[in-house]
């Protein structure tokens, strides 16, 4: 079991209910409010934050109307 795993199950006791999508180097996460965070590995950009600077800790992306993501190796899908 990975960390980013274990992460996201302790995240969703703690928001709610979550859909979770990661790779090897990032992770994305939609809250039951429809919000988007994302946390890791962000060289390419990957996180959608308008920086390459790695996050430790889920950073919002989206307040709001997100439904599906997914998440390639230095990619995601909004």
């Amino acid at each position: 079991m990975g960390i980013s795993f274990v992460f996201i199950l302790l995240f969703s006791v703690l928001v709610g209910p979550a859909v979770f999508a990661g790779v090897s180097y990032h992770s994305l996460i939609i809250k039951s409010d429809g919000s988007l965070h994302t946390f890791g590995y962000n060289y390419y950009g990957q996180l959608g934050d308008g920086t390459t600077t790695l996050r430790n800790t889920p950073t919002q992306i989206l307040a709001s109307g997100v439904s599906q993501i997914a998440a390639g190796h230095n990619h995601s899908l909004i």
